[in-house]
């Protein structure tokens, strides 16, 4: 059972992954498969701490599927994890010439909202045109703006990447420092 199921993505072959928010104690990321074959979606396979803290996860908010690449949100990072061939994020990734690196790279790093810092920060996306650009992580408190019924809401901060985080050539080499 989730307890603050908090982001949703959806990867290539087609199971849900969960970021699961969970206070007090550790969190991580879940992992859901559905037979979409009857009437009704039904629930086939479950995994609730598919990614946790053998992957670095400590508290999960986002998750998002670009391609082969998994982006966490976690406290005031973004991680960045690749899939492997079976659509498992292995713990370490082995590059040309047998080196072996940790598959995960904080692609952000910041004082302001990503997750923990202020807690209902719910969207982060990465910039697309007209109006930005791969090197824009854009950040959304509670993933709403024009919300007027709370003190929570309608903040968008936009932190501008030191890479364009759009270009996975640019990412890949980031993911082998």
């Amino acid at each position: 059972m989730l307890a603050l199921p908090n982001g949703l993505a959806v990867t290539q072959d087609g199971r849900l992954l969960l970021a699961d928010y969970r206070l007090p104690g550790a969190a991580g990321v879940a992992r859901v498969a559905l037979d979409l074959t009857g009437e009704r979606p039904r629930i086939t396979a479950s995994e609730r701490d598919w990614l946790a803290a053998a992957h670095g996860i400590g508290h999960p908010n986002r998750v998002r599927v670009l391609g082969r690449e998994l982006f966490v949100s976690d406290f005031s990072f973004v991680k960045r994890y690749l899939f492997d061939d079976r659509a498992e994020v292995p713990l370490s990734l082995t590059l040309p010439g047998g080196v072996t690196v940790k598959n995960e790279v904080r692609v952000f790093q910041g004082a302001t909202a990503v997750d923990d810092i202020e807690p209902f920060c719910c969207s982060v996306k990465l910039g697309r045109a007209p109006l930005f650009d791969g090197h824009d992580v854009l950040i959304t408190e509670k993933g709403l703006l024009g919300e007027f019924s709370s003190d929570y809401g309608n903040r968008l901060s936009r932190v501008k990447a030191g890479t364009d985080l759009s270009d996975p050539a640019a990412c890949a080499s980031l993911n082998a420092r």
